[in-house]
């Protein structure tokens, strides 16, 4: 009889205790595996690699240990917060970027002739009263970034008298106070003066010019389209000539390619390095070389300097596209397309790992 106590109810010779730990042991192995999956599917969502199931399984028991108490309750914790998306990071860095590139009250001066050297424009600015400049930054000869502390500063700038005379343009680099349209047939006969003065318009009108095109001879030569300046940042939806009405169009600035550097954005007039290029090798020594193999100077590719081809060529003009839109300054435009492909690139990834963890889950699946 006595051995028959340690016999169990089904008549093995295991003893219940022992069953009953066997049997806890099997649940917890269960477990372990079903936290193991669920683990490696979390961090395939996340775009990690997969711990080992012995680490994930010793911390869920040193963490039994430590929450059981000698009294048998088990304390509950609070569960730490989840990862936030990338989506969601990634945007709240791009709304950081923006608002400290925007919070800038930065100036840009431009002018056909050279600007004075730092410390020379330094006096003319305190001569001016024109005080609490951060920053003066030559991008070129003909043009350079003024940052204030304040806004009425940049403001005292952009108004002031002396340089209006000395035909120096002031702008907010992330603001515009003009747009620009364009009218079409109008006779060559009629000079810039004549036209300006011959418009009428419930907008100001700042300045024409009479735009140029290339001719059957490759020759460039006065064309029937007008550029408009209006001094708003609304384009009116037609200017009258003689009572009758010329439709205004958008104008995209067209982009400029320097033939010295091969650079963007500016003319060989104004280039700030001053040097030319070879188009195909960029050698200092010699203007043109027989070489066959092109690389480019900008993007690097396998393709002529001037391919219209080039992705920065591509990036350029969409950012003019964009300025013409949304008549925005050129920073800001660009600003606006990084922003734009970052959230494309975070959406891009939310896609890839949703897929990453639908397969996953669809061979765990059916693995069990």
């Amino acid at each position: 009889m006595d051995s028959d106590k340690h016999k169990s109810i089904d008549g093995s010779d295991e003893s219940d205790s022992e069953i009953i730990r066997k049997c806890e042991l099997e649940l917890s192995q269960i477990e372990d595996r079903r936290i193991t999956r669920e683990s490696e599917m979390e961090h395939a969502n996340a775009g990690f690699t997969t711990r080992k199931p012995e680490v994930r399984s010793e911390k869920r028991k040193a963490c039994e240990e430590d929450t059981n108490s000698e009294d048998g309750y088990v304390t509950v914790e609070k569960r730490r917060p989840k990862r936030l998306l990338r989506s969601i990071s990634t945007g709240q860095g791009q709304n950081t970027t923006s608002k400290e590139i925007g919070s800038k009250y930065e100036v840009c001066v431009t002018s056909f002739k050279e600007l004075p050297k730092q410390m020379a424009l330094a006096k003319v600015l305190r001569s001016e009263n024109i005080l609490n400049i951060e920053t003066i930054k030559y991008k070129s000869p003909f043009k350079v970034l003024i940052c204030f502390q304040s806004n009425n500063d940049a403001e005292k700038l952009i108004s002031c008298k002396k340089f209006q005379e000395l035909e120096y343009k002031c702008q907010k680099t992330f603001e515009t106070t003009v747009s620009y349209g364009l009218i079409r047939g109008v006779d060559l006969k009629f000079t810039e003066q004549d036209i300006l003065a011959i418009l009428k318009s419930d907008t100001k009108i700042l300045a024409v010019r009479r735009l140029k095109r290339l001719d059957l001879n490759s020759k460039w030569v006065e064309s029937e389209t007008v550029r408009i300046c209006f001094q708003s940042t609304v384009l009116p939806l037609y200017v009258t000539a003689y009572e009758y009405k010329f439709k205004v169009e958008n104008y995209t600035f067209p982009v400029t390619q320097c033939t010295g550097c091969w650079k963007f954005g500016h003319i060989i007039k104004v280039c700030p390095t001053k040097k030319i290029l070879c188009p195909k090798c960029g050698s200092t020594e010699h203007i043109n070389c027989d070489l066959k193999t092109y690389k480019c100077l900008n993007c690097k590719g396998l393709h002529f300097v001037l391919d219209k081809r080039c992705p920065t060529y591509l990036k350029e003009k969409e950012i003019r596209i964009t300025m013409s839109k949304e008549n925005i300054p050129y920073r800001k435009a660009l600003q606006m397309i990084i922003n734009k492909n970052q959230i494309e690139m975070s959406n891009n990834l939310n896609i890839h790992s949703k897929d990453t963890v639908t397969r996953s889950s669809q061979r765990y699946t059916s693995a069990i």
